[in-house]
């Protein structure tokens, strides 16, 4: 469930009207004005009063050579355009190479992105947030939830920023992060994964080869997110699934609503206007989904006297429900974010997981031993003590993310002025943290395309201590991914069964990424599963 913090609105930000938001800033984003010039400097503020002369300006950032009008534009084209928007991961290590740790690319007309290469510099950004986190991302689904107030109170957490955020977040981020009960969402999850095993030996072809095991593990992060949320089994993993059952209709939905969210974040937003082929699919999926959910929510809130006592089956929604004065409309939003976020990018990252041990058997043995030590039998049940034991898992995880984090890095609208790499950038800039570029880059890690992950391991000669604002696959501080706990719990154990039971391979070329709002595989995920006794 890993959050769509690290989504990015790229050149569109030119394009959808997106201005408004650009200067919506409260009078704490301008707060260091008012402190002392020591306590500045201990906070880590930069004003243009305290700047070293040395400091240049915003215009001196080196970047591409924009046209009139155009801007850069042009070089996403087609043919033409030395760019690929199918590919903003080596967009960006281009742009690395040419121009430095900081680069201003104008977009169109006087809309710029600066991108941000330096941990250092990611780390200033970071800091420099503010209390409301502001960016830009989903505004279709925005505008779909905010014409039909008679359901949604809010837009959710994806769309919305400033008070309306934080008022949301505040509400609702307590039964998701509190790590007390996590203990007991191992047993229904590690279920759901056994039903995926099951699958797996009955869809293998004879070779022990599925044709797209990522369609497999869409469907089941999607059996996951209804367990977690709503203590139901929604069926998605059985073998055979009707085009007219439940199921295979949200599972449809589900995926219509990424593509579709994709397409109107990032083309032309004639949607804003009329009614286009994008923004229709966008709404017909949604409103599956809506009708969906508010029929399982009704359910739970039949149910909730009957489970108040009961902690072991206490959903997300069931402590949801709990919480003093929160309204049901909010409480339905977010179960939907929940879906939203959950879904597609815990699917991607196991995936991606899956592919490096595949392409890395030595890792995968070392793996498998830890397994045997703490999973004795196939048919063994994890737990939690098992899970905090499992030291080399977390490390092939972290390390995967690393080299296949589920976005590119993370946007921000700067709600102040702050220097980086000695350029002035001002308030209402946006930018983009470029951790995938980064984390790519020997500067920060020996060898750092090579999949290693005793460089995570502190008793291990390669041991790396890298930068603390280099990794960052659930964001950082205020609008960090509500649900990284859940979502690492689901990839511990979905890896350490799946490398107990099978010795994974991959046999057909490398896998890289295409950028839709996150990292998707740009093949099939052709792995075969060879059993192990």
């Amino acid at each position: 469930m890993i959050c769509k913090n690290m989504s990015l609105y790229w050149f569109t930000i030119g394009l959808n009207g997106s201005s408004p938001y650009l200067y919506r800033f409260t009078f704490q984003s301008f707060q260091s004005l008012f402190m002392s010039e020591k306590r500045q400097r201990c906070l880590g503020y930069t004003s243009v009063s305290t700047e070293a002369p040395s400091v240049k300006q915003f215009t001196d950032i080196p970047g591409p050579e924009p046209l009139p009008v155009i801007g850069n534009t042009w070089r996403y084209f087609p043919i033409i355009g030395e760019f690929d928007m199918s590919r903003m991961h080596i967009n960006s290590q281009k742009m690395l190479t040419k121009f430095g740790l900081v680069v201003r690319e104008v977009v169109i007309g006087d809309k710029v992105i600066v991108h941000v290469f330096d941990p250092s510099d990611i780390e200033i950004v970071f800091r420099h947030e503010g209390r409301y986190p502001l960016r830009l991302s989903h505004q279709a689904l925005l505008k779909y939830r905010m014409e039909r107030p008679e359901t949604y109170k809010s837009s959710g957490l994806f769309p919305t920023n400033g008070k309306e955020w934080h008022r949301l977040r505040s509400t609702f981020q307590k039964p998701l992060l509190q790590t007390d009960n996590l203990k007991f969402k191992i047993k229904p999850l590690d279920e759901v994964t056994e039903d995926l095993l099951k699958k797996v030996y009955n869809i293998k072809d004879k070779n022990g080869e599925v044709k797209d095991f990522q369609q497999e593990l869409y469907k089941w992060a999607l059996e996951c997110t209804g367990v977690l949320t709503l203590n139901k089994r929604l069926g998605c993993l059985a073998r055979e699934l009707s085009q007219d059952s439940e199921p295979y209709k949200l599972i449809k939905a589900a995926a219509e609503t990424h593509q579709s969210v994709m397409v109107t974040e990032y083309g032309f937003p004639l949607w804003r206007f009329f009614p286009t082929s994008p923004y229709r699919r966008l709404v017909a999926a949604q409103d599956y989904m809506a009708k969906t959910i508010q029929k399982y929510l009704e359910e739970a809130v039949r149910q909730k006297n009957n489970l108040k006592d009961d902690f072991r089956q206490q959903t997300i929604l069931t402590k949801f429900l709990a919480l003093p004065g929160v309204d049901i409309k909010d409480i339905f939003t977010m179960i939907l974010d929940i879906f939203l976020a959950g879904i597609d990018t815990t699917a991607y990252a196991s995936a991606f997981v899956l592919y490096n041990l595949a392409q890395n058997q030595h890792v995968q043995e070392l793996l498998r031993k830890e397994m045997f030590d703490v999973l004795p039998n196939t048919q063994s049940q994890l737990t939690s003590s098992a899970l905090s034991s499992m030291s080399y898992l977390k490390a092939t995880i972290k390390e995967s993310l690393r080299l296949n984090p589920v976005a590119i890095g993370v946007g921000r609208v700067l709600p102040e002025d702050i220097v980086l790499s000695g350029y002035r950038i001002p308030a209402g800039t946006m930018v983009i943290l470029h951790n995938q570029v980064a984390c790519r880059h020997k500067k920060h890690f020996r060898d750092p395309l090579k999949f290693i992950p005793e460089r995570w391991l502190k008793n291990s000669p390669s041991f790396e201590k890298p930068h603390p604002f280099l990794l960052l696959p659930f964001g950082y501080g205020p609008r960090m991914c509500l649900g990284r706990r859940i979502a690492e719990l689901q990839l511990y154990i979905l890896i350490s069964k799946i490398i107990r039971n099978f010795r994974v391979e991959y046999h057909h070329g490398t896998i890289d990424c295409f950028t839709r709002l996150i990292n998707v595989p740009d093949k099939p995920l052709k792995l075969k599963f060879l059993e192990i006794d």
